[in-house]
């Protein structure tokens, strides 16, 4: 992991993103580069018809780019970002929608991670179902970490990854190992159903995908756990709370696991109960 991007608001949700992600950063080496997207302003409303002004756009762009700047210098103060071995602190700002703008960073800068937070404590379904927040989860190329307000940073021991066991996982685990190689945490391979566990079988799915995580991702602290419960979200909840694990990691698949998190019937408690960092990781 050589850079994190941090999409910014001012709020308090996004002040804990950017904590978090520069402890991160320190154990990884990373780099961090915070962005905030100026929405154009909309002035000389007449007869119904909103119209900016170009010195309307860039005197807002000016004023956004000093608070901006103000911000980072604060952050680099009190996080002391100034000796040799602290995490580099990148800002930009641009006009344009949080999508566009989001989109221009990571097409430009070659970004790891991107760490977003949570609004309200950990409130994934109104976070989720947010037009910018859905967009990024749609349509980003990199993984995607959502810290929740009253999420604190802890060194990462252990990762929960929720498997449908399918075999497209094995780039997803892979991709855990190589981001956080720098903790060498366990990785808590979790598959959730209602049935028993059948890995004792050495024909079942889940003997046949554990031996191809084997032979083929080269990371040695790599576990498996069967949770039995007849709703995912349940699942997820126990492993949350019983599982003692830093983060919790999905695939965002429009048909699977976190497709039922974020539209199944527990999502609302599961919203208000959540306080772990939810790496949500592209299907691709």
């Amino acid at each position: 992991m050589k850079k994190i991007l941090i999409p910014i608001d001012f709020s308090v949700c996004a002040d804990n993103a950017v904590h978090y992600a520069i402890q991160l950063a320190r154990v990884a080496k990373a780099d961090v580069h915070i962005c905030h997207a100026i929405i154009p302003i909309e002035s000389n409303i007449m007869y119904g018809i909103a119209i900016s002004t170009q010195n309307d756009e860039q005197a807002q762009l000016l004023k956004t780019e000093q608070y901006l700047k103000t911000y980072a210098e604060k952050i680099i103060k009190d996080e002391n970002l100034n000796t040799p071995t602290s995490p580099n602190l990148i800002y930009t700002c641009a006009a344009g929608t949080v999508k566009n703008v989001i989109k221009q960073m990571l097409e430009q800068q070659k970004i790891d991670l991107m760490i977003m937070g949570l609004s309200g404590a950990g409130e994934i379904k109104r976070f989720m179902m947010g037009s910018n927040s859905r967009d990024q989860i749609e349509a980003a190329k990199v993984p995607i970490l959502l810290i929740p307000r009253k999420a604190h940073y802890a060194f990462i021991k252990k990762i929960a990854f929720a498997t449908d066991l399918n075999i497209g996982d094995m780039n997803s685990i892979q991709n855990i190992a190589r981001l956080f190689c720098r903790f060498e945490p366990e990785v808590l391979l979790t598959h959730i159903d209602a049935l028993p566990s059948t890995i004792h079988n050495p024909n079942s799915d889940a003997n046949l995908f554990l031996k191809n995580v084997t032979g083929k991702i080269n990371y040695s602290k790599i576990y498996y756990r069967h949770i039995q419960q007849k709703s995912v979200n349940d699942g997820l909840m126990w492993l949350v709370e019983k599982g003692q694990v830093e983060i919790l990691a999905m695939i965002h698949r429009h048909k699977g696991m976190f497709a039922e998190l974020i539209n199944g019937s527990h999502t609302q408690q599961m919203a208000k109960s959540i306080t772990l960092p939810l790496l949500v990781l592209p299907e691709d």
